[in-house]
């Protein structure tokens, strides 16, 4: 089993959007942060309608992609309650039978999957990184699944930039971690 581990409700998409299309069973999402950023195409939408929108679209992303669990854990940016986080994610590995944890890379997230990784035999695999000499994983996308990849585009409509659409590469490159 995987676990996707995102702070923001779309960068999954980009990083790992193929590997799941192409084994969508295996996949558990967990969005940690709610997103209050305003819409690129409604900015001006209170807090509660811009969750609202984001959540329909992760659910609709979800039942997309068939991925058998989409959650979000509904933590503050602002507030963030570390030893909550860390308790969540440690429970979430433990039951689930998780072997390899791909998450958006931040110094809070790796140590606390570092700590996590010493108890069990998980992989970590990193986006929205820099690579410093680190192994990569490169999943490539065949014709397919990479229509499938653009087609999610359509879903996404609570963006906050353009930039948070897929990039639309034939292949998705992970950082491997130790």
């Amino acid at each position: 089993m995987n676990l996707v581990i995102s702070f923001d409700s779309y960068s999954w998409v980009n990083a790992c959007a193929g590997r799941i299309i192409d084994s969508p069973a295996k996949f558990q999402v967990l969005v940690v942060c709610k997103d209050f950023r305003p819409l690129l195409y409604a900015p001006n939408l209170c807090d509660e309608a811009i969750y609202a929108q984001r959540t329909n679209d992760l659910f609709t992303l979800g039942k997309e992609l068939r991925i058998k669990k989409m959650s979000n854990l509904g933590h503050y940016v602002d507030d963030l309650d570390v030893e909550k986080l860390t308790t969540q994610l440690h429970l979430a590995i433990m039951f689930s039978g998780i072997g390899t944890i791909i998450y958006q890379f931040s110094p809070l997230l790796h140590n606390i999957l570092s700590k996590i990784k010493k108890n069990d035999a998980v992989e970590l695999l990193t986006y929205d990184t820099k690579v410093n000499g680190d192994e990569l994983v490169i999943f490539e996308l065949d014709n397919a699944v990479w229509s499938r990849k653009a087609y999610l585009q359509e879903l996404m409509v609570g963006i906050h930039s353009m930039s948070e659409l897929p990039d639309l590469k034939r292949a998705e490159v992970l950082i491997k971690r130790k």
